[in-house]
């Protein structure tokens, strides 16, 4: 108390030191110990990337962010937002509708083998888990939806909206042939493309073979009414007379009968010099998000 008084007054000039030096010291360090004690915006991404393996870099490149746009939410530095957190969970390969478990549940091996998913990380202390023999994956860009059912307006999705999910490289068919992406949307075909499924496709111009019958396709038509077009995935089979039959598989008492492009509507182009309808691509994979059982 004497070195802060003189003759019973306070020494205001080691006050103001102590003051404009140490307190800010002090303070700094409250802080920091502070900082890193709490988690303001708590989730579980951190735990999940590493169960995966995957980087910030490998995650941001998966859903279109920058490392620190994954880097920071996974610290707790900012706010997961549902929207990216979606994107996320797709590319991991784990269904939507599960997607709080990234900010409820830390990651499970159990739950990384109902989904078939690789559990590449350490393992939980007593846990256990039968890995997956290795499989050489690319990332293959989510760009848009394709109805099962009746022809639909095509639905491609903005870039910053799309996403990129695991897929095998060897899927039968030459790597350097260009893949993509597309979400299954409706009942047509869910006993092989169950409604919400994401399947790969390959352009037909990329494989440079025509439609055979028993290829599942992608077909594409100019929109009757406006300037869009429409989209199908069904199963083909080409007749005699060159026509195509577009079937669906369902368990569905709706979905049964096939649609019948005549082989006229094949061939003839519009005034642009685009065919009406196109076989536009074929269907080389999927990649399930929903395991749901048919009879």
């Amino acid at each position: 108390m004497e070195a802060f008084c003189l003759n019973g007054k306070i020494n205001q000039e080691i006050l103001s030191v102590w003051v404009k030096i140490f307190f800010p010291l002090w303070r700094k360090s409250v802080m920091r110990k502070t900082r890193n004690t709490q988690q303001p915006h708590p989730n579980h991404l951190r735990s999940y990337l590493v169960a995966l393996g995957m980087t910030y870099e490998e995650a941001g490149a998966a859903v279109g962010l920058p490392p620190t746009g994954i880097w920071r939410p996974a610290n707790g530095e900012r706010k997961l937002q549902l929207e990216v957190a979606i994107r996320l969970w797709k590319a991991f390969g784990f269904p939507a509708e599960d997607v709080g478990h990234l900010y409820v549940k830390e990651p499970c091996p159990e739950y990384f083998a109902l989904h078939n998913v690789e559990w590449k990380g350490p393992l939980p202390k007593g846990a256990s888990v039968k890995r997956i023999p290795g499989v050489k994956i690319r990332l293959i860009p989510v760009i848009g939806a394709v109805q099962a059912g009746v022809f639909s307006e095509a639905l491609e999705v903005p870039d910053d909206e799309r996403y990129s999910v695991s897929y095998p490289t060897d899927d039968g068919y030459p790597a350097s042939l260009n893949r993509y992406a597309l979400e299954v949307k409706g009942q047509s075909m869910n006993r092989v493309f169950p409604d919400g499924s994401v399947v790969c496709v390959i352009d037909y111009s990329e494989l440079g073979r025509p439609p055979e019958t028993g290829d599942f396709v992608v077909v594409r038509r100019r929109d009757s009414y406006g300037p869009g077009v429409e989209a199908t995935v069904k199963a083909l089979q080409i007749l005699d007379d060159g026509s195509a039959c577009l079937w669906p598989q369902s368990t569905d008492p709706n979905f049964q009968q096939p649609i019948i492009l005549k082989a006229p509507d094949l061939e003839t182009p519009d005034n642009a010099g685009i065919p009406e309808i196109q076989i536009k691509s074929l269907v080389v994979g999927m990649i399930k998000t929903r395991l749901r059982a048919t009879f």
